[in-house]
């Protein structure tokens, strides 16, 4: 197979197999209470409290993923 680049240049396939950029991919422990506790700061507290007192407009599924993170939250807060 020959490529043509917008340069004019052309390149066969096998010189492009060596063009081609390593993907390196690691995994990583992820710490889900201190992500959780990343929320428990008191602006972040106050914001779900100023989202709550709109309660009666909010959709459904809104006040369902307040309530659920502040649960969280405190559970986590709790364990400590």
């Amino acid at each position: 197979m020959l490529l043509i680049l917008t340069t004019g240049e052309e390149i066969e396939e096998e010189e492009m197999e060596g063009l081609q950029e390593e993907v390196v991919t690691s995994e990583e422990q992820f710490e889900m209470k201190a992500f959780i506790m990343s929320f428990s700061s008191p602006r972040i507290i106050q914001v779900y409290g100023l989202l709550l007192t709109l309660w009666k407009t909010n959709d459904i599924h809104t006040n369902h993923c307040i309530i659920k993170m502040l649960h969280r939250i405190t559970v986590q807060v709790s364990r400590f």
